[in-house]
């Protein structure tokens, strides 16, 4: 793919809700404290595609976070006898997030029964498309899988007095894990379009009983594509490769360099949105 032709966009609702309990010399107080409390987290990482083993950008990551909200000031008097005071408490919710391409698959369309799947950047691979003319038309799609890893940050502060001593509690933060979340996301199918490689006149190679160029030897029709950085687009809008150029593939509208157009995916703690574009 095209250096930082992909784009992954965040967004992260988080809702809290909580309980505080106070107790001091056996005397308790609790209280329902918090919520729902809502933050929204987004960002947005660009990066090369396809994020397969291999791509140095893989896997692209976002790391944000929200700025300390006060969400409470709880008067710390009713029914305590031995202490009084003020616990006030402000949260902030941080969110890591990756992205990593699994793999490319093309699969079998129309009577070429072609199919191949790809795990690795700028990997070529042969397709064997049968009988028929030296073309090939079928569908591509990508695999890859979002990894979401939210925490909370708890930081309280005590303004207290216990049997007429005053304390001052402050600078605390309490880091509450939320169970990480993993996400396959399978981007819509792209249709392909593969033109077989002409093979190369013998006497080009200079050699005795040349061979036929670097996609195979004389006399065999073979298919090649490269998925990742390999690939690239053409530039007059026809829709098709130069001679020798990239993969012999392209996608309509004369985009082979980038035949995996868009993602947009829906997850959430209470909503999360994630897109993908390459």
């Amino acid at each position: 793919g095209a250096p930082g032709a992909g784009r992954f966009e965040y967004d992260l609702g988080v809702r809290i809700e909580a309980k505080v309990r106070f107790d001091v010399q056996g005397q308790q107080w609790e209280s329902d404290l918090l919520g729902p409390y809502d933050w929204a987290i987004e960002s947005v990482e660009m990066f090369t595609p396809y994020l397969l083993e291999g791509n140095p950008d893989r896997p692209a990551k976002i790391h944000d976070e929200t700025d300390y909200v006060d969400v409470a000031s709880i008067p710390l008097t009713p029914n305590l006898i031995v202490a009084e005071g003020t616990l006030d408490i402000a949260l902030k919710a941080v969110v890591d997030a990756e992205l990593s391409g699994e793999r490319i698959e093309v699969r079998d369309l129309g009577p070429f029964a072609a199919s191949a799947v790809v795990t690795e950047e700028a990997a070529f691979v042969e397709l064997d498309p049968g009988p028929g003319p030296g073309s090939l038309d079928t569908e591509g799609r990508a695999f890859c899988t979002v990894r979401t890893m939210p925490d909370v940050v708890v930081h309280p502060h005590l303004v207290f007095t216990i049997l007429g001593q005053d304390f001052d509690i402050a600078g605390v933060e309490v880091p509450v894990e939320v169970p990480t979340l993993d996400d396959e996301i399978m981007l819509e199918p792209v249709e392909m379009h593969f033109v077989e490689r002409p093979a190369s006149d013998p006497g080009d190679s200079g050699g005795a009983g040349g061979t036929g160029g670097d996609s195979g030897t004389d006399g065999g029709a073979t298919f090649g594509t490269s998925m990742g950085g390999g690939s690239t687009g053409d530039t007059d809008g026809s829709g098709g490769l130069e001679d020798g150029a990239g993969c012999g593939c392209t996608t309509p509208g004369g985009r082979s360099g980038r035949p995996l157009l868009w993602l947009m995916g829906a997850v959430a703690l209470r909503r999360r949105r994630h897109e993908v574009r390459t």
